[in-house]
């Protein structure tokens, strides 16, 4: 679900909630994340991707 965006020329940021279950464990994840991408000339050069590293990984464990 996107929450929020904001661009320019060279970049659109997005911010949003992502919601999953990690197969294995049966453990759900539910976060915001936010989704930084770089632009040239209309094209994607580059991706910064910020999540909650410590929900995922406690998701992993069984």
């Amino acid at each position: 679900m996107q929450l929020a965006w904001v661009a320019s020329d060279e970049i659109v940021a997005v911010r949003r909630r992502v919601r999953f279950r990690v197969k294995p464990t049966g453990k759900m994840v539910d976060q915001r994340q936010v989704h930084w991408w770089s632009m040239r000339a209309g094209k994607i050069t580059g991706l910064v991707h910020f999540e909650d590293t410590r929900q995922v990984s406690a998701a992993c464990r069984p």
